[in-house]
């Protein structure tokens, strides 16, 4: 896990990018906006994990992910939480 920082309005990932990584929110909140419109679907908050979805259907981003707050996160790399998948088989099956 590597911690990063995310400022005020920035983007974890825009809709269309290769998905390589899952991300732990520890502190903020994170939106989920439709391309070019800018309109929130879907906030993550405090304890909450985004990103995993596009990486388990082998998929581009789906959508941005964009920081509501100047947030804190842990991002674990593609090669790692699909390791961890295969190696802890209840947890894969909960997320």
């Amino acid at each position: 896990l590597k911690p990063c920082l995310n400022s005020n309005q920035s983007f974890l990932y825009r809709e269309g990018e290769h998905a390589d990584e899952v991300y732990f929110i520890v502190k903020g909140k994170i939106d989920l906006t439709l391309l070019n419109s800018g309109i929130s679907y879907k906030t993550y908050l405090t304890n909450s994990y985004l990103g995993e979805i596009e990486i388990l259907c082998k998929c581009n981003r789906l959508d941005n992910a964009q920081g509501t707050d100047d947030a804190e996160f842990l991002v674990l790399a593609k090669h790692d939480f699909i390791t961890i998948m295969n190696e802890f088989h209840a947890e894969a099956v909960e997320i």
